[in-house]
């Protein structure tokens, strides 16, 4: 297996966001807490064409998470985008089901897959203040 990235590597990946030492730090923490989730080696198009954000490309980590329902443990596949304002815009996530897979709609996951979990509906970044 390889090695995860360093926060250099996923820096040098984030070309044409505003805050990339803070999306890089986030990334290596996500990366260290999910072994296995992935970077994306490069920024990836937005699949969703008829969002506003059709024509961007964005940074993708995926993979699976360990999601507990009902006293049971299930690695689901997810894939989170970040968006180019990280951390002042929150993550989007989305169950990305394999083909043997169903979706499953719940009061977290929409029919497309996309996830609403209450941390993301209230995200809120405040920047750090300046000692002194």
């Amino acid at each position: 297996q390889m090695p995860p990235p360093s926060v250099a590597e996923i820096k040098s990946r984030l070309k044409g966001y505003r805050y990339r030492d803070r999306a890089s730090k986030d990334v290596i923490d996500l990366l260290a807490r999910f072994s296995d989730l992935k970077a994306a080696d490069k920024l990836q198009p937005w699949p969703y064409a008829h969002h506003s954000r059709a024509r961007q490309l964005l940074l993708m980590v995926s993979g699976t998470i360990p999601v507990i329902v009902k006293g049971m443990t299930y690695n689901i596949p997810i894939a989170i985008w970040l968006e180019l304002d990280h951390p002042f815009k929150c993550p989007l996530v989305f169950v990305t089901p394999t083909q043997n897979m169903c979706l499953q709609q719940t009061p977290f996951v929409d029919q497309k897959g996309k996830v609403n979990l209450p941390f993301l509906e209230e995200w809120s970044y405040q920047a750090p203040k300046p000692a002194g």
